[in-house]
């Protein structure tokens, strides 16, 4: 089975280096046209399921590509509890103590009022066991932070998360067969 994931295109936080997570901002202009210029890569191709994460700039990644998808709360982005809506520096001059916890241990550290990196591993390892197998491909609409669990799930490595870069419109796809988990592809 054949696991393509799609991270949705650039939002103005992106651009600006705010952590939104599970804050819920739209496309930007440019990650409209990332997702146009996806669409017409994907315009041939079949899948048996699509699931999409419930925030607004997923959903409406699917809606460009003209996909209606499962909804999975599993799928979402990492909560960054009360550094959401922060850039980095402001979360050194606001958070300094916590700030520094999560530099010494950025897969554990659980933000403030938020999840762990390992919290969004362990949900992203359960959303994709839980895929019926019967299918051969899947579509799976989501974001950087769970498109980089789920490569570390080929190895069970939780702590290769930034050995990979997920690109905002692009396709990452994983292949599951006769209990064998491989990297097809990343960011085509």
């Amino acid at each position: 089975m054949d696991i393509v994931m799609v991270r949705h295109g650039m939002t103005e936080c992106n651009i600006k280096g705010i952590y939104a997570g599970k804050t819920d901002f739209p496309l930007s202009s440019e990650g409209i046209g990332e997702i146009y210029a996806l669409k017409e890569k994907l315009k041939d191709e079949d899948f048996d399921k699509v699931y999409v994460s419930p925030l607004k700039r997923a959903l409406q990644t699917a809606q460009i590509l003209g996909f209606k998808g499962e909804v999975d709360e599993r799928i979402s982005e990492v909560d960054f509890g009360l550094f959401e809506g922060l850039t980095y520096k402001e979360i050194e001059k606001k958070y300094p103590k916590d700030c520094g916890k999560w530099k010494n241990d950025c897969i554990d550290f659980k933000f403030p009022e938020g999840e762990s990196l390992s919290d969004v591993y362990k949900r992203t390892c359960e959303f994709i066991d839980d895929i019926p197998k019967a299918y051969k491909k899947v579509l799976v609409i989501t974001h950087g932070g769970v498109i980089k669990c789920a490569l570390c799930s080929i190895f069970d490595r939780i702590d290769y998360f930034f050995n990979f870069a997920s690109e905002y419109g692009k396709c990452t796809v994983i292949n599951i067969e006769g209990g064998f988990k491989y990297i097809k592809s990343i960011n085509k």
